[in-house]
């Protein structure tokens, strides 16, 4: 969950030394060696995507990305934002997790979905419009679920194969508005 002083923003912005930084090579998230976000002057310069997502304690948090093939400083390390967690503190890396939901939306919608034209984003809310034809982007809402399911002092948990080993999840997933209730 977000911290509770964080405060959701989208402006096109650059990075200040200041700032917390959200930086991808793909859709790697770039941190430390000791798990911390990088500083804006680790960072490789002319970010593809450079958008301030929010502001958090007074502290801009700015989403910067690159191609998958730029190369980056020797002392920071490229990473899933699954394996983030643990390594990054609870308000890092729920903020990671909005830029990288923000980094989607962007480099999905970068263009038109009804005509073609290169869209732009909108300076007073989360989206981005096609100066053509004005059709107008937001970022898609997943609603998903999840459920613990208890028997006395037991509890029901789930495990994928992809999963280091010892870990294990309460059962989850999306929510499917388009179902169909059969009947029994």
């Amino acid at each position: 969950m977000w911290p509770v002083d964080f405060i959701p923003q989208y402006i096109h912005t650059t990075a200040s030394v200041d700032a917390l930084c959200l930086a991808f090579i793909g859709d790697q998230l770039l941190v430390s060696a000791d798990g911390q976000l990088p500083l804006a002057t680790a960072l490789p310069i002319s970010a593809e995507i450079s958008v301030q997502i929010g502001e958090c304690s007074g502290k801009a948090c700015i989403l910067l990305a690159w191609p998958k093939e730029t190369p980056h400083s020797d002392q920071l390390q490229a990473i899933g934002l699954r394996s983030a967690w643990g390594l990054l503190d609870n308000s890092s890396y729920w903020i990671a997790a909005r830029a990288q939901q923000l980094l989607t939306f962007d480099r999905q919608h970068r263009f038109c979905g009804c005509c073609g034209t290169a869209t732009a984003r909108m300076p007073t809310e989360t989206a981005r419009e096609c100066p053509a034809c004005l059709h107008r982007s937001y970022p898609r809402i997943s609603p998903a679920m999840m459920v613990l399911i208890k028997k006395g002092r037991e509890l029901l948990l789930a495990r994928s194969p992809h999963f280091r080993p010892g870990i294990y999840s309460a059962l989850a997933g999306f929510v499917d508005t388009l179902f169909k209730v059969q009947p029994f």
